[in-house]
């Protein structure tokens, strides 16, 4: 029979290892030309350039129906100037708590999938945002666009450590 202590072993970090193998636990191969951080230097740039291109876009969907308020009122047919304000605001909203959802989806089903779904979610969004009828939908889809949006945000850092060591990040 087993001892306790041999079914406590111990690796590097602390970690029980029993626990390890009874968990989904992944790891790359150092040499393995998927992994990212086994990537080209133009490739790893490309990356994250098209994430901080994500990253600055994003933002500016959350003021940029500011200067249409006037219009809005008109059209929607409200005087509030809180409901205006309101409907600036809502689209960070959403950038707040978007985080909350689309991390662990991340965690879930991987980046990838989850950049691409809230790149949609977010054009699609910002779309129904232009053709609303009135005012309810156009706060209801900036909520969601704040939401989509914020995927850059949220899992921009986490796309950085998988491809560069801590050691060479600046």
């Amino acid at each position: 029979m087993e001892s306790q202590e041999s079914r406590l072993e111990k690796d590097g970090n602390g970690t029980n290892l029993d626990d390890v193998t009874e968990t989904n636990y992944v790891s790359w191969d150092p040499q393995d030309p998927t992994h990212p951080r086994n990537w080209p230097l133009w490739k790893k740039r490309s990356h994250i350039l098209l994430v901080a291109l994500i990253t600055f876009l994003t933002p500016f969907a959350s003021s940029m129906v500011a200067p249409a308020i006037p219009q809005l009122k008109t059209k929607f047919h409200f005087e509030s100037g809180t409901l205006g304000s309101f409907i600036v605001s809502i689209y960070l909203l959403g950038y707040v708590f978007g985080p909350l959802v689309v991390a662990p989806m991340s965690e879930m089903y991987g980046r990838l999938p989850v950049y691409h779904f809230c790149n949609v979610g977010f054009v699609v969004t910002s779309i129904a945002c232009a053709v609303s009828t009135n005012v309810h939908m156009l706060i209801g889809f900036r909520f969601l666009a704040g939401t989509f949006g914020s995927s850059p945000i949220a899992l921009g850092g986490g796309t950085i450590s998988d491809m560069i060591v801590q050691e060479e990040r600046d």
